[in-house]
């Protein structure tokens, strides 16, 4: 992954997302199916940001092995 995750601001203090809640957040939803995981990433990142734009572009890469 980028930093572009990690970096979006937004939550109840306009803070960053920053990379341990990022990591926390792939951990919890690694059992999951890819499109279950990618829907999560998805929704958690727009409940976090709310009406705050987006600052950075986003890569997410899964590899199942």
């Amino acid at each position: 992954f980028s930093d572009g995750y990690a970096d979006q601001f937004g939550g109840e203090f306009e803070r960053k997302f920053n990379v341990r809640k990022f990591k926390e957040l792939l951990v919890d939803c690694s059992s999951l199916d890819s499109t279950t995981q990618r829907k999560i990433l998805k929704t958690r990142l727009e409940e976090w940001r709310g009406e705050i734009p987006q600052v950075d572009d986003i890569l997410v890469v899964g590899i199942k092995f």
